[in-house]
């Protein structure tokens, strides 16, 4: 004790500052929201953390006032059936943990652009700190759950079957689904006690299922407080379902190839309908139709399900096994996927489609039971019996290949990494022989990735930590790139750029090309289009022309038929509510919907269920919607600004609004929007019919000004 004084002292004399305890790190607790979050490689100052209703906002202290310095928030969604109808399932947004009854979410600044200015070095610094991994280890939420994830590796018996028999063409029902989900969401607290908010369940064999899968939100229920587990489920309710276990956005639609002309636009399942078509899981009829409505049989669930694990008759072959079902025949053409899914084929008896691969393999694909290739120590192999024998394809590879996927002879794509880029994605239109860099140039780096988002084409490629190379469908593939701290999807599709000569005119002056294979010049001419209205009965002059326009494309409404809209007719309370709801994303949610006048398949149910959740409606009384009643001025703009508005403090100056009266706040906020400006002599017309045209008006304008 006496040296360190005597030490301390001489410092003292000599000017030497003592040694300063080190920052402490940063750590943030939130006593309104419940939860603490630690991030290593942060000092205590460096950030600035500002609660919010919903979360907490992180900002790097030093650029906060000169450059926003926005870090990212964690959003807090409770309860936590409110992710999926909160539309925070999409690739804004990534689950960092879970409470009992809430979700933990990260989002990533809007922009893409660093905002540390003159501090950009120690922004970036403290930016990457906030990683997922830190944040998940960081992240204390109360009473912590784990999420499921889904079961791929292994050969599990899902499917409900019964007395010897498979029933493949028998209508799947929703008790049964909820049972095959639950058997493989593979998680550790399938124990714990979760109870069926449903008065139907009990003492079903299905009832632990329901309970467990309501509680993440990935099945809900009825009005009525009911589940339905002997009801059958549509195709178009399993594909919103396969995304929801998987807790995961639908990827959306590229390209015409997957229209469907059975599912319009703004149908309700309308963007995961597309999806299971672009990821491959579920696909159309013969007749080019999806058919939403129709019941999915069992066969079709369970082939859509293995696609989802990878673990469908394209990647596994049947070994001699018995088939002990009477009802399923060998011929059927789910046999495999049946057996595979009732347990019958173990991991023996199911095995790759191939004899072998080269050592070292770091990635293989087969297009076919004979064709595949397989990446080995920097270079590509090509078999055509089945792997038996493999021949050296090109030159070595320039890069470590992590992903490889052929949808022809001649065409395939690779994904790996170099020296000089964490991330490489080439094409090859000559069975491999030769490879073009996709993310060579700057048009092909704009083409595939969001360089929009970095201020240089290297900061972009050394931002991408990692990727994901998986197929699409047989003509695109489906890549996950990841980079700090933005996170997207995007989709390659390889048909869409495939070398193909002018084919078809399509009148009006509009061809269809396809280029021809090689080097071609193109001479062009172009001509203004003469713009055409969507609906014949809506003419481009008319001053409502682009909000009917802007809804029709954003799938808000499709008209009233045989090619019309309708601008003069009343506007409905159920095509008010049902305009909003598409509007906001046709959101799913969980409430319960007591109204006496709307039936369960109306198409506006789902929206008057999301309208009475949202607060923006709570009927006409008595239990009732009154859904076939004209809207009036007052209840348009009072329905708009529950929706999307926010008080203002000025009040608008018209004669026949009070003050007093409920819809005083809507039509102040509407004028201050300039969603309306009344009809004149200083009146708003309160009472008077809302038409469609001017319905869509508001909305238009509303949304414009968002």
């Amino acid at each position: 004790m006496k040296r360190i004084s005597i030490l301390l002292a001489i410092c003292l004399l000599l000017g030497i500052p003592a040694q300063a305890a080190a920052p402490a790190l940063f750590q943030y607790q939130s006593s309104q929201l419940g939860f603490s979050i630690t991030v290593p490689g942060v000092r205590q100052g460096e950030v600035i953390a500002e609660e919010t209703d919903t979360g907490v906002n992180f900002y790097h202290a030093p650029s906060r006032e000169k450059y926003g310095g926005e870090i990212g928030s964690v959003v807090v969604v409770s309860p936590r059936s409110g992710f999926f109808s909160g539309h925070y399932d999409d690739m804004a947004y990534q689950i960092i943990a879970m409470g009992k009854n809430q979700v933990f979410l990260w989002k990533a600044p809007g922009g893409g652009a660093p905002t540390g200015g003159d501090f950009l070095d120690a922004f970036r610094r403290v930016s990457s700190a906030f990683s997922m991994e830190n944040l998940r280890k960081g992240l204390v939420p109360p009473q912590p759950d784990a999420w499921p994830k889904l079961q791929t590796t292994r050969h599990l018996a899902y499917l409900p079957v019964s007395g010897g028999l498979a029933r493949p063409n028998a209508p799947l029902t929703r008790g049964e689904l909820a049972q095959m989900l639950y058997t493989l969401l593979d998680a550790g607290n399938k124990a714990d006690s979760y109870r069926a908010p449903f008065s139907d369940t009990a003492g079903k064999d299905c009832t632990q299922a329901v309970a467990y899968l309501a509680s993440y939100g990935i099945l809900t229920g009825y009005a009525d407080g009911t589940f339905r587990p002997d009801a059958p489920i549509s195709r178009a309710a399993f594909a919103v379902l396969l995304h929801r276990c998987q807790f995961a956005a639908p990827v959306g639609q590229y390209g015409e190839e997957f229209v469907f002309a059975d599912v319009p636009a703004g149908y309700w399942a309308e963007t995961y309908i597309y999806s299971t078509k672009v990821l491959g899981w579920l696909q159309g009829g013969a007749d080019g139709l999806f058919h939403p409505e129709r019941q999915i049989t069992r066969a079709e669930a369970v082939t859509a399900i293995n696609r989802m694990l990878g673990r469908d008759e394209s990647v596994t072959e049947l070994m001699s096994v018995k088939n002990p079902f009477s009802d399923l025949a060998e011929s059927h053409w789910a046999c495999a996927n049946v057996l595979e899914a009732a347990g019958v084929l173990k991991d023996d008896a199911a095995v790759p489609k191939m004899d072998s691969v080269p050592l070292n393999t770091s990635a293989y694909h087969f297009s076919s039971e004979s064709d595949g290739w397989a990446a080995s120590e920097g270079q590509l192999f090509h078999t055509t019996n089945g792997g038996k024998n493999w021949d050296k394809v090109g030159r070595p590879l320039a890069c470590t290949v992590s992903g490889l996927f052929f949808f022809s002879e001649q065409e395939g794509i690779l994904l790996g990494s170099s020296e000089e880029n964490a991330c490489v994605l080439m094409r090859t239109n000559d069975g491999g022989k030769s490879w073009d860099d996709l993310l060579a140039t700057p048009a092909t780096l704009a083409r595939y990735l969001p360089v929009e988002q970095f201020p240089t084409e290297k900061s972009l490629l050394e931002s991408i930590v990692s990727a994901e190379l998986r197929p699409a469908s047989r003509t695109a593939v489906y890549l996950t790139v990841r980079y700090h701290p933005y996170e997207s999807v995007h989709v390659y599709d390889f048909e869409a750029v495939r070398q193909t000569v002018m084919t078809a005119d399509k009148g009006n002056g509009k061809y269809t090309f396809t280029m021809p294979v090689g080097k071609v010049e193109i001479n062009a001419a172009f001509v203004k289009e003469v713009e055409t209205s969507p609906f014949s009965d809506v003419s481009t002059s008319a001053y409502y022309y682009e909000a009917v326009k802007w809804a029709q494309e954003k799938g808000i409404t499709g008209g009233i038929g045989n090619g019309l809209f309708g601008p003069n007719q009343p506007c409905t309370r159920a095509q008010i509510v049902t305009f909003l709801w598409r509007a906001a994303g046709s959101p799913v949610v969980n409430y319960a919907m007591n109204m006496t006048d709307v039936a369960e398949d109306a198409y506006y149910a789902e929206a008057v269920r999301w309208a009475l959740s949202e607060g923006i409606t709570t009927g006409t009384g008595d239990g009732k919607f009154s859904p076939d009643t004209t809207c009036t001025r007052a209840q348009s703009v009072t329905f708009l600004f529950r929706a999307i508005g926010k008080l203002v403090d000025s009040k608008a100056e018209f004669s026949d609004v009070l003050t007093d009266s409920y819809y005083a706040n809507a039509v102040a906020w509407a004028v201050e929007n300039g969603v309306t400006n009344g009809i004149g002599d200083g009146l708003f017309g309160p009472d008077n019919s809302c038409t469609r045209a001017q319905i869509v008006t508001f909305l238009f304008r509303a949304y414009q000004g968002k």
